[in-house]
């Protein structure tokens, strides 16, 4: 398993860990969507049933060829998922979003993440960030 310890220190990160709760944070899942054979992965959040959210996508974006990764529950899903997105910047993983073919929207979730950062690395560092937001707060 890979450390992401050392990334708590960043500032971006320790800003994202220190600002408060929102009023709208609520329950639900943090996911990984493929984007086709590619090593770009869309990191995400929903209080909905991943299969509707993945569903979703799907419709909205069909060339786009998304493969559902990933998901895990979290009692802080937004948070979470702020915190997920902080980590992979600070490696260096951003992807420059582009309009989308099919629906045209720049899609800014999506990392470009290298072919080493397999499947178990994005489990753990899901694993990680939700352990780290239910620790806090």
């Amino acid at each position: 398993m890979p450390s992401f310890y050392y990334l708590l220190f960043c500032p971006s990160v320790r800003r994202i860990l220190a600002a408060p709760l929102t009023p709208h944070e609520n329950s639900g899942f943090v996911y990984a969507l493929r984007f086709g054979y590619s090593y770009t992965f869309k990191i995400g959040q929903t209080k909905r049933p991943c299969c509707t959210r993945f569903a979703e996508h799907c419709r909205r974006c069909p060339s786009n060829g998304y493969t559902a990764e990933r998901y895990l529950k979290c009692r802080y899903a937004k948070k979470t998922e702020q915190l997920v997105h902080a980590l992979l910047r600070e490696m260096g993983m951003q992807c420059t979003p582009t309009p989308c073919n099919d629906c045209g929207t720049h899609h800014h979730e999506f990392f470009n993440l290298p072919p080493e950062f397999d499947g178990d690395c994005i489990d753990d560092l899901l694993v990680f960030a939700k352990s780290v937001v239910e620790y806090i707060y």
